[in-house]
């Protein structure tokens, strides 16, 4: 088996004859094989197919921005009883004592005072997307196996 390798990596084959045997190939040689020059059915082509990403790049972002957390907190005048570090939880304070670091225009969370008990509202814009998704599916499941 090694030999046979060796014969045809050499440019020649088992019966000793030349032959322009090229083993590897480029992508641009497997492109334009198979799928042609650039034209305009493979502009549309990558039109559509990007088209279908930015319903994911939506998701995707919503998540981040929602998800952001603000850099910091502190005490507004020491009225913080102890807890005096930005690296605590304000969930045990007196609402009203503390304030984020950036205002409350520095995220979402510190927009909305996402914070504590109202944590879980954070989510609720990727869950109501893939909720969207599956609601979606089942419709499309259903429209594709009616039957004329």
């Amino acid at each position: 088996m090694e030999e046979e390798q060796k014969l045809v990596k050499e440019g020649t084959n088992l019966e000793g004859s030349e032959s322009e045997t090229k083993l590897e190939l480029t992508v641009d040689e497997v492109v334009e094989e198979y799928v042609g020059s650039l034209g305009f059915s493979q502009m549309v082509h990558v039109l559509l197919v990007s088209l279908a990403w930015i319903f994911d790049a939506q998701s995707t972002l919503a998540t981040i921005f929602s998800d952001a957390q603000p850099p910091a907190w502190r005490c507004k005048t020491g009225l913080c009883h102890g807890n005096n570090n930005s690296t605590g939880s304000v969930c045990g304070l007196v609402p009203g004592t503390w304030e984020w670091v950036g205002g409350n225009t520095s995220s979402i969370i510190a927009e909305w005072n996402l914070v504590c008990d109202r944590r879980f509202l954070a989510a609720v814009p990727a869950s109501v997307y893939f909720l969207g998704s599956l609601i979606g599916t089942y419709c499309c499941l259903f429209f594709c196996s009616c039957k004329e």
